[in-house]
């Protein structure tokens, strides 16, 4: 379905997830309903290599942020992302060169791999203490002045395996 600049599906509890987005503006407001239904959803690659958007304004009916959602947005600059919002999924700000300021909130658990990966100008983003779960690369290829503090609070060290009876070590990548 399409409503103005935005695509969406209707989901089977009765809300929209946004499925593309098909204008220009350089501050993007997502709308909190399309067409009388809740937004709760921003899906796969929704807004991927839009260029015209710097800022992005996430209703607080947003629940979860597609896999890619915003990947390569060459002009985005800013994020906040409400305190609805439960989950950064893979990619979802990937490669978004401009991107410098993050703040996340309270509510998100988990931030998946590569979210915000080869953000490259990246020097700020905030973590709250609600993120249990941050995955692999999650910042990776960003300044090294933003390495997070707090992430290792999340790497999970290997664990040591007991050695075979003829001394015979095994290797993690074995």
């Amino acid at each position: 379905m399409k409503s103005n600049d935005f695509e969406y599906n209707i989901l089977d509890d009765g809300t929209a997830l946004i499925t593309a987005y098909h204008g220009n503006a350089t501050e993007l407001k997502i709308p909190h309903t399309i067409d009388g239904y809740t937004v709760t959803n921003i899906g796969y690659e929704a807004f991927a290599y839009c260029a015209s958007f710097k800022s992005v304004t996430i209703p607080n009916s947003i629940k979860n942020i597609g896999k890619w959602a915003f990947a390569y947005c060459a002009s985005l600059e800013k994020v906040i992302i409400t305190n609805s919002i439960k989950e950064i999924k893979r990619g979802a700000f990937f490669n978004c060169a401009s991107l410098t300021s993050v703040t996340i909130g309270n509510s998100v658990t988990s931030i998946g791999d590569f979210a915000f990966n080869s953000c490259t100008n990246l020097t700020s983003i905030t973590i709250p203490n609600s993120v249990t779960s941050i995955g692999k690369w999650a910042c990776g290829n960003c300044p090294a002045k933003i390495k997070l503090m707090r992430m290792k609070t999340f790497i999970k060290k290997p664990k040591k395996r007991k050695q075979e009876n003829d001394n015979t070590r095994i290797r993690r990548n074995a």
